[in-house]
């Protein structure tokens, strides 16, 4: 299916009905490519006041579908109560997301700028802008090393599960809610980013890179990130994972309890 400078809001007018929308769905082998396409799903009241939704979805690849789109934005609301709202999510085996140029903008307890799970992969490129808000989700959540960690923080890039994998080049990823990582990878999955650069804000544990769990993976070469919270990381791998920073990658942290890490002139695992 091809959605050339479409546009998809959503037009729910309750909580009720807003719950659990997506905007746009490939599965089952199916297709759905596009330039210049713009999601909107930020429900409001016919007064305009902004409706508290939960499990909002922008743009989803299930099942082996394909999705294309360049010089996009997906935008999704919901509210700072609503939960666990994503903008792009890859989920399963030959599911693939190619994303490039653009915006992606959301907005909840738990919302996901980019997942690839369960075997997805998800591209992106071209000066794409990734933008999270809201807390860490309530619903579920564990320790790491003697710290609350929730699987479900406002992340900006989040790829879970062997053989799951996001690339990107030359983006930017921007998140501020406490406990939030610009870029997760978790159970042996993979992220590879070059010239992207990533930035958590001031946000309390706001970790830069954290790769946690056997076999998971984050490279991360010619760029930068930058955190400013109180026990915020720049990278940090954990039980059997590997981060590798390269050659003109730059790590900067501040606030308390600070941990720094950096790359020298050709390569380091953490």
């Amino acid at each position: 299916v091809g959605f050339e400078r479409g546009t998809v809001n959503s037009t729910a007018l309750t909580a009720a009905n807003a719950h659990e929308q997506t905007a746009l769905l490939a599965r089952d082998g199916g297709q759905l490519s596009g330039t210049g396409v713009t999601v909107n799903l930020v429900p409001k009241t016919a007064k305009g006041a902004i409706i508290t939704a939960n499990n909002l979805t922008g743009v989803s690849a299930q099942a082996g579908g394909q999705v294309s789109l360049r010089d996009s934005a997906i935008t999704l609301g919901g509210g700072f109560n609503g939960l666990n709202n994503q903008g792009l999510v890859a989920a399963g085996a030959g599911s693939r997301i190619d994303f490039l140029g653009g915006s992606v903008s959301t907005q909840s307890k738990g919302s996901i700028a980019v997942l690839a799970q369960d075997g997805g992969k998800i591209t992106l490129g071209q000066g794409s802008t990734l933008t999270t808000s809201g807390a860490n989700s309530p619903t579920t959540g564990w320790r790491i090393s003697g710290r609350k960690i929730y699987s479900t923080g406002s992340h900006g890039l989040k790829a879970d599960g062997v053989d799951s994998q996001i690339s990107a080049s030359q983006i930017s990823v921007t998140t501020s809610g406490a406990q939030a990582n610009a870029a997760r990878a978790e159970n042996g999955a993979r992220i590879d980013l070059d010239a992207a650069t990533l930035d958590t804000g001031s946000a309390v544990y706001g970790h830069g890179l954290l790769a946690t769990g056997n076999n998971s993976q984050i490279s991360l070469n010619n760029g930068s990130v930058t955190t400013a919270g109180k026990g915020a990381v720049g990278a940090w791998a954990q039980d059997s994972a590997r981060i590798q920073l390269g050659q003109g990658t730059q790590i900067s942290t501040s606030g308390a309890s600070i941990n720094n890490a950096s790359a020298p002139q050709d390569e380091t695992t953490l």
